[in-house]
């Protein structure tokens, strides 16, 4: 594969960057500290609760992060990145680099009217459920693409986070899971064309079938 990359001067990154400088050094004699210790299952309850209101003051600062990387390098980035999403109906919910190609899907289909959008999930944990939903707000059709099958379980990770969020702020859209790539099998844009045109077809439908697909699976 071969692509353009952009990276920052030298001083640029430094800058952006700046000194590493622990909180607590692990070779200061003077202040001895345990790192990674084992938890009494007295404590045990209390340390999850401050590990989860942590995570989520992460929120704030990742956006901080992205605007202040978007001022130096003019790349700004959020916890979640639409494409041509305002006016879509139908939409394709994913994350990392599989977004690059559903992005190249989505200039083609547009090219023939078809009114298709992108939402790339770039903060998984802590989970932008509130910013996801109002994206998604109005849309016609979701399909959501999982690199994994949760075996057993009411959905795929990404879909079944996107569903409650839905639920919970009570939006209601037809919204389908697609597994796809395991084992690290590559998802070509002819398959993402074809989750398009499911999604088209969806919107026609009376009922809603079952929400889960397959892309790339050798029947």
């Amino acid at each position: 594969t071969v692509e353009r990359v952009t990276i920052l001067k030298d001083e640029q990154a430094k800058k952006f960057l700046g000194s590493y400088i622990p909180v607590n050094s692990l070779l200061d004699t003077k202040n001895p500290i345990t790192m990674g210790a084992w938890s009494p299952p007295d404590y045990l309850f209390e340390l999850k609760r401050e590990q989860e209101k942590a995570m989520a003051r992460a929120k704030k600062v990742i956006v901080e992060v992205g605007q202040e990387y978007g001022q130096i390098s003019g790349r700004y980035y959020d916890l979640i990145e639409g494409y041509r999403l305002e006016d879509a109906d139908y939409v394709l919910v994913g994350i990392g680099s599989t977004m690059g190609t559903v992005h190249f899907v989505v200039d083609q289909l547009r090219e023939k009217g078809v009114k298709a959008g992108l939402l790339k999930v770039r903060s998984f944990r802590p989970f932008p459920s509130q910013e996801i939903s109002e994206a998604l707000r109005g849309k016609e059709v979701v399909g959501v693409l999982d690199r994994a099958l949760s075996l057993g379980a009411a959905g795929n990770p990404l879909y079944a986070d996107l569903s409650t969020s839905l639920f919970q702020r009570r939006e209601s859209l037809r919204v389908i899971s697609y597994a796809y790539g395991i084992g690290g099998r590559d998802l070509l844009p002819n398959q993402i064309n074809q989750a398009y045109q499911e999604l088209i077809a969806e919107r026609e439908r009376e009922e809603f079938q079952s929400p889960f697909r397959y892309l790339g699976l050798k029947e």
